[in-house]
């Protein structure tokens, strides 16, 4: 049933939208985040690992969406978590708009994030750094925290600038909900050499079981 109503929604499709501020996103992904998923144990292993084994108090969740990490980390782990998410101004507008959890607040940049939290545990960025305009000056930005680790998922090196196109319903976790539309993102090629430059202060690197996956820890957190 749920194959057949998103064949039918993508036929009757005519939308076009563009990049992640619009309205239609940002409703999309907030309402499957908190009205539709209930994450498991299952979702995002990597993630949940890094966190049972570092159980930190702060995380600075950069392109964090809605919160999906934040759900994932609230159904593994039994200890309190300050977590900022780094979004674009709409989201975050949204998003602080429509939830009322003490410890979860959405920033415009890194540095009010930073602000909020004063120190930062873990940094995490899923599959968002190709999505900004400048992808190395954003890894510079987040090495600079000196967080005990970051963890990078989804990254897209030393592919060429270009337009994702990607449907509506496959934005934010759990099942298609809500009409259908294209959405079309400017991606933006990242240095691979200049990304692990970016992180030179960091020792341990470490190439996760998942592709395009790294792991960074810092000297003085071991």
């Amino acid at each position: 049933m749920t194959s057949l109503y998103r064949r039918t929604t993508r036929m009757l499709a005519h939308q076009n939208l563009l990049g992640y501020e619009s309205a239609e996103v940002i409703d999309t992904v907030f309402t499957k985040t908190w009205d539709r998923y209930q994450p498991s144990k299952f979702d995002n292993s990597e993630l949940l690992n890094v966190i049972n084994r570092l159980r930190p108090h702060t995380v600075l969740d950069f392109g964090g969406g809605a919160g999906v990490h934040y759900k994932q980390a609230q159904a593994s782990i039994d200890i309190p978590i300050r977590w900022a998410i780094v979004e674009t101004p709409s989201m975050t507008i949204y998003c602080n708009h429509n939830t009322r959890a003490v410890d979860l607040h959405w920033f415009t940049s890194i540095a009010f994030a930073k602000y909020w939290l004063k120190n930062v545990d873990l940094v995490l960025c899923n599959g968002a750094l190709q999505y900004t305009s400048d992808p190395i000056a954003i890894a510079n930005e987040l090495a600079a925290l000196n967080a005990r680790e970051l963890l990078y998922q989804r990254l897209r090196f030393d592919q060429p600038n270009d337009i994702e196109s990607s449907w509506l319903s496959d934005h934010g976790p759990g099942p298609a909900w809500g009409p259908e539309a294209v959405v079309h993102v400017q991606r933006t090629r990242i240095d691979r050499e200049a990304f692990f430059m970016a992180h030179n202060a960091y020792h341990d690197i470490q190439h996760t079981s998942t592709p395009n996956q790294v792991l960074f820890q810092c000297p003085t957190s071991t």
